[in-house]
């Protein structure tokens, strides 16, 4: 199946246990996240890249970090303390680190990619004999 764009339009589906995290995964937590191009990482990087005449040039690692996932975070079924917890940036910081970083790597890729591994996953699954 050919290459596709990315579409920053779709919002896609992802479960926490197909997330590469060093963290143990829950199955049925539920993140629904926003693809995120070249184009918008670098209007994230900008806005919190300052350019000065002695430094050079001067980020903010973590307000990049913060507003890659709240870019990309749209919608969770996450809670707190028994509650639905509302997706605001807030609740999306107190995630653990590595959850974070795998949405935002994970967004990077689009839905198709899923999509994609998925078939891939299959295909490689249906290449094996059966045992009689």
């Amino acid at each position: 199946m050919p290459r596709q764009l990315l579409d920053e339009s779709d919002v896609f589906e992802v479960k926490e246990t197909d997330l590469d995290a060093a963290v143990p995964l829950d199955a049925d937590t539920r993140y629904y996240l926003r693809a995120l191009s070249v184009e918008q990482a670098r209007k994230i990087f900008n806005a919190h890249t300052r350019r000065t005449r002695r430094d050079g040039e001067r980020r903010d690692d973590m307000k990049i970090h913060d507003a890659s996932l709240d870019y990309v975070l749209v919608r969770w079924n996450v809670t707190d303390n028994g509650q639905p917890a509302p997706c605001d940036l807030a609740h999306k910081k107190r995630l653990p680190a590595p959850i974070q970083a795998a949405l935002i790597d994970r967004a990077q890729m689009g839905a198709g990619e899923a999509a994609d591994e998925e078939a891939s996953e299959d295909d490689t699954a249906d290449s094996f004999r059966q045992s009689a």
